[in-house]
């Protein structure tokens, strides 16, 4: 409170070289224990009273402390541009501030527990609940299709939190052994104790880089990792786990043997075990504390189905990647995916096909990440020999957030390779499924009439679900945020069938249905995180008014909300 009044008497009366010093000296405290705290979070140090101090703090100066920062770094840069004339200039400092204040406050929700706002309340399982299609048939129940993918969406995140505490914790199995990553720490490391040290038991049952298996072309993973071997990894390391209240693992001795925790409970392992569920593949090489892209590949041979899920947005290198709405119009038309089909200027967000578009440093073949997906999805269905021959095993693809965009956007490419009989998918189903969770816009009018010519031959079905008061997913950014992006916004637009919840009420059925992001952000308010997670979009797909929308197969939704695919 004390920095908004300066801030105000400076913005007034322009009088900055008097509070200047003792400006500067609330910003750099506020920045210094931000960043304190962050790193505190990111390695997991044993003081778990001063962790959830600093966690607060954290929070607190990142969230009131948003719109300061930009001070410091004028006042630092550019002090002649303001003492010059506060007045004349006051209209453009408030726009700049407003710019960067948008900047921090995502840096702030970076820094956030990602589990703390994505998991799952704790009675409800994730590796059982990926026990969701009952019938054999070609068409899926949406009801079941909706449960199954935000299980599926939730795992990855729990999957990845454990293997990182391994990473982070064991030397034997540390970022060193992650090709094209350091183990050298930062320098913010010389405020914070050294990471405990953990010499896990048998953590080649859920990381295989040690394995003695030769690496294949198309997967990170050496080997699978089951259900069941997760759990044996749990059991036999459970004295080094403590958990905060959100469900996030850390370490810590808890000396107890037969704690219990909410992790596992959220984990399902002893249904996924009598499933056989396994992790066929689970890419987060690449990945750290400041994002990356993270996808999981997973079977469940007795459901009869195989998943395709990608991560959402953790980091500020996931958050750069989602403010680039820079159009990219080459990508997935270039001459080996095949042209255009309808002419036009068809493009794609930039920041998304980056992700997809870059090569792994580690693959054996120089390839184009979405390459690489496309062949190991396809390698299942031609060589599992729990998959291979068998017509009843169907495809699924999900993702929520910068997940659910990638997810869509690999629906797309391989619906579109699908279409054209493309050797890279021939062992692909016939019809590619995606449903999506609060899933960002992916490219702009031109794009949408590809994807409709995809949807009306019937290779591509998407469910994009979102919610009222989630601005993530919807175009036209107004101003302030739009001068935190790249590129234009509003050349986007949404596809597929939409489900659009609202707080208790009944949800809207359309087809596309993009929203602007204006209305988005007054109806969520002071919960504009809350409404971007899956816990909030669970519960109002839970609503009962929901239920009879919910009560029909993909096949008939799209009858009845998609028509002649020309909206």
């Amino acid at each position: 409170p004390a920095t908004c009044k300066l801030e105000h008497k400076l913005m007034l009366n322009g009088s900055f070289p008097s509070y200047r010093t003792i400006l500067i000296v609330v910003q750099v405290t506020s920045i210094v224990a931000g960043v304190l705290s962050i790193h505190v979070r990111t390695t997991s140090i044993r003081t778990p009273i001063g962790h959830r101090y600093l966690l607060r703090t954290a929070k607190r100066h990142l969230k009131i402390g948003s719109y300061q920062n930009l001070i410091v770094l004028v006042l630092h840069s550019t002090p002649e541009f303001i003492f010059s004339d506060i007045a004349t200039h006051r209209y453009q400092v408030i726009a700049i501030t407003m710019k960067y204040a948008f900047l921090s406050t995502l840096c702030a929700i970076s820094t956030l527990s990602v589990q703390g706002f994505l998991r799952s309340s704790p009675s409800k399982q994730c590796l059982s609940s990926l026990n969701f299609f009952k019938s054999t048939s070609e068409d899926v129940d949406v009801d079941e299709f909706v449960i199954g993918m935000l299980k599926a969406s939730k795992f990855v995140y729990l999957f990845r939190n454990i293997r990182d505490v391994v990473r982070d914790h064991d030397d034997s199995v540390g970022l060193a052994d992650r090709s094209g990553l350091s183990e050298k720490r930062s320098i913010w490391s010389m405020f914070s104790p050294e990471p405990m040290k953990v010499s896990f038991n048998q953590p080649e049952l859920i990381i295989t880089d040690n394995g003695a298996q030769v690496m294949t072309d198309n997967r990170f993973l050496k080997y699978p990792i089951t259900a069941a071997a997760m759990k044996t990894f749990f059991d036999l390391n459970r004295r080094y786990f403590q958990e905060n209240s959100k469900g996030d693992l850390l370490i810590d001795d808890n000396d107890d043997p037969n704690k219990t925790f909410q992790f596992e409970e959220s984990m399902g392992f002893d249904e996924g075990i009598e499933d056989g569920v396994q992790v066929l593949d689970f890419d987060d090489q690449f990945t750290t504390d400041k994002g990356g892209i993270t996808y999981g590949l997973i079977l469940n041979p007795k459901e009869k189905w195989v998943s395709l899920v990608f991560r959402g947005t953790v980091g500020i290198g996931d958050i750069m990647t989602d403010r680039d709405f820079r159009m990219n119009e080459e990508f997935f038309f270039r001459d080996e995916y095949g042209p255009s089909r309808l002419g036009g200027k068809p493009g794609t967000h930039a920041g998304f096909t980056r992700y997809l578009e870059t090569p792994r440093k580690s693959d054996f073949v120089e390839r184009p990440l979405i390459d690489r997906i496309m062949s190991s999805v396809d390698d299942v269905f031609a060589k599992n020999p729990q998959v291979k021959g068998k017509k009843d095993f169907r495809l699924f693809i999900t993702g929520h957030s910068l997940g659910g965009a990638l997810a869509n956007m690999v629906a797309f490419h391989a619906a579109n390779l699908k279409e054209r009989g493309d050797k890279s998918v021939a062992n692909w189903p016939s019809t590619v499924k995606a449903m999506t969770f609060a899933a960002p816009v992916i490219g702009n009018d031109d794009f949408n009439k590809e994807y409709q010519v995809l949807e009306k031959s019937g290779v591509l079905r998407h469910i994009r679900i979102s919610n009222q008061g989630d601005v993530v997913p919807t175009n036209n950014i107004p101003l302030p945020m739009s001068l935190a992006i790249k590129g234009d916004s509003s050349d986007f637009t949404q596809n597929g069938v939409n489900f659009f919840l609202r707080p208790r009420k009944k949800m809207d059925t359309d087809y596309r249905n993009t929203k602007p992001c204006a209305p988005q952000l007054a109806y969520g308010n002071k919960d504009v995180l809350k409404n971007h997670g899956l816990d909030t979009y669970q519960a109002r797909l839970d609503l009962r008014v929901n239920a009879a929308s919910l009560d029909k197969t993909i096949e008939e939704l799209y009858a009845e909300a998609a028509g002649d695919f020309t909206n």
